[in-house]
């Protein structure tokens, strides 16, 4: 089947950056990392359709605080449980420069499914006032259980803290980032869910001038709190959950199942999760290799637990070669190996030339 990936208009100037349509991101820390350094939009999947604003550059608020944002809507339009859904999408950056070689940067970022035609509830609300509901996380309909005790509509957030230090040979970073789906989990409840990352990108083009390491834990989720388990990425009313045309929207090694989706069943059959992971890149002549390896373990969810933990244990490599006449040629392999079922292997390749 014949699909887009990039499809969009953009207009910028010194002040706003106007995306219409769809358009991947921009791939962070050398494309290492297992989420892309955003749990929430892994890159996992095809780029949503709407509208985004947002700041072209961080905005200049003295030498030390700079602050950059963003706002969207896009709709969710696939085969879904509930059709017609709305996407509300905003973030708030400051940029902390503590001195010429070191700086921190906080962010959260909000999500919010909302509005469109429900088999279980009918149409969902979906003017103005509904809107104001979604953008404030404010109460939801009273006939609708989980929105009268969180929020209108499928919210999902997260906060991200990241230190990055100049040195001699590279820039180091450490980052968090903390997901959260209620009031539980931006209360940090649910710590210690979330990333934690270490990446090291060097000046150089040297056999290795990038390393990552990442952490991820999604077990806790507020579990024994009196608001009950958050269920990351599942949702009563908006039962497709955090997907877009059966694929996860957000951190990819959960493990996601559409056959499961149904009015009594969620298709996010494991979030409780466990991931190592570690990527390399480097440069060798005119070859840039990278490789990345991740060892998961999936438990299932606490409403429906796995009854043994699936060991699961990631691999790619890639080497392009590139020259400035004939392009861009990238050879690339994968190897996923799962102790409970077969082996699966895949191979391809990209030719990419610039005019």
């Amino acid at each position: 089947e014949f699909q887009r990936r990039d499809l969009y208009l953009q207009f910028k100037n010194t002040w706003l950056k106007a995306t219409l349509g769809a358009k991947k991101d921009t791939v962070r820390a050398q494309g290492l990392s297992s989420t892309n350094k955003d749990f929430l939009r892994s890159g996992n999947n095809r780029p949503l359709a709407g509208l985004l604003l947002e700041a072209p550059v961080a905005i200049k608020v003295s030498n030390t605080f700079s602050v950059d944002w963003a706002i969207a809507h896009y709709q969710l339009n696939d085969n879904r449980y509930v059709d017609d859904v709305r996407l509300h999408y905003k973030r708030l950056s400051l940029i902390t420069k503590l001195n010429s070689k070191n700086k921190i940067t906080a962010k959260m970022t909000h999500y919010a499914q909302w509005g469109g035609n429900s088999p279980d509830y009918g149409e969902l609300p979906g003017d103005f006032s509904a809107f104001y509901n979604v953008f404030f996380a404010k109460l939801g309909a009273s006939d609708i259980p989980t929105e009268a005790a969180n929020a209108l509509g499928n919210h999902l957030g997260s906060y991200f803290l990241d230190y990055q230090r100049e040195t001699s040979t590279g820039i180091l970073s450490m980052y968090h980032e903390h997901p959260f789906e209620d009031g539980t989990g931006s209360g940090w409840s649910n710590i210690p869910d979330g990333v934690w990352g270490v990446h090291f990108q060097s000046n150089e083009k040297s056999l290795v001038s990038g390393f990552l390491y990442e952490y991820v834990h999604t077990k806790n989720q507020s579990y024994k709190k009196a608001a009950g388990a958050d269920n990351y990425f599942n949702n009563g009313v908006y039962r497709s959950g955090w997907s877009y045309e059966n694929r996860i929207i957000g951190m990819p090694f959960f493990i996601y199942d559409p056959s499961n989706l149904s009015s009594d069943y969620y298709p996010f059959i494991s979030n409780r999760t466990q991931l190592h992971h570690l990527g390399f890149t480097g440069w060798w002549n005119k070859l840039q290799w990278t490789v990345k390896t991740s060892y998961v373990l999936n438990t299932g969810t606490y409403v429906a637990p796995f009854a043994s933990t699936k060991k699961q244990w990631y691999n790619y490599l890639s080497v392009q070669y590139s020259t400035l006449k004939y392009g861009k040629i990238t050879g690339m392999l994968g190897l996923d190996v799962e102790k409970q079922s077969a082996s699966q292997f895949g191979a391809g390749f990209t030719y990419q030339y610039l005019l």
